[in-house]
This record gives structure tokens, C-alpha cells and sequence, in this order.
């Protein structure tokens, strides 16, 4: 954006309303891994927890954040329960 005339840097932006949530703990030699998104079946989050179901290692953590519609997140909450994923909404 070097033709751009305004040049602002905004750091730690936050919505006031937003529910905040805390920073997680770091865990040396986990494996933490992110979905933000919305969770429905084009936007590939199954085909990313097979894989992760089926990975050989088990020192990995998927955070989960996004809203689907209610009968999909059931699902996969009820299909691929794991200590290692967790639902943000």
C-alpha cells in the first residue's frame, strides 16, 4: 500500500463488547493449531479433523472458533469429541 495517503499502525485493537478470552498457556512440544471460520461442510473443518483424528501423534490441540448453524455444530461436536479439540463458538 505504498500510494496509500493515509499511514496509521493500530495496535491491540479490540472490540469493547467482544467477550474477551484469555491467552493460553504455552505448552512445550504441542502441536496447537486454529480454525477461524464458519463452520459449515464446504469450508473444509471435517476434512481437517479426520485428518487430525488420524494423525500418529497425539501432542496436538485444535481450537475451534465459529458459529454454524446449531444442528451442524451438534454434529461435530458429537462426532469428533477429543480432549485435544476445543469449541471456542
Amino acid at each position: 500500500f505504498h500510494n496509500t495517503s493515509i499511514r496509521r499502525t493500530i495496535f491491540n485493537i479490540c472490540c469493547p463488547t467482544s467477550r474477551l478470552i484469555p491467552s493460553l498457556p504455552y505448552k512445550r512440544g504441542m502441536l496447537r493449531l486454529g480454525y477461524l471460520g464458519k463452520l459449515q461442510p464446504d469450508k473444509g473443518i471435517e476434512f481437517l479433523l479426520n485428518t487430525l483424528k488420524n494423525l500418529s501423534i497425539s501432542n496436538w490441540e485444535l481450537l475451534v472458533a465459529g458459529k454454524g448453524t446449531v444442528e451442524y455444530e451438534s454434529y461435530l461436536k458429537k462426532s469428533y469429541q477429543s480432549p485435544n479439540i476445543s469449541y471456542l463458538g
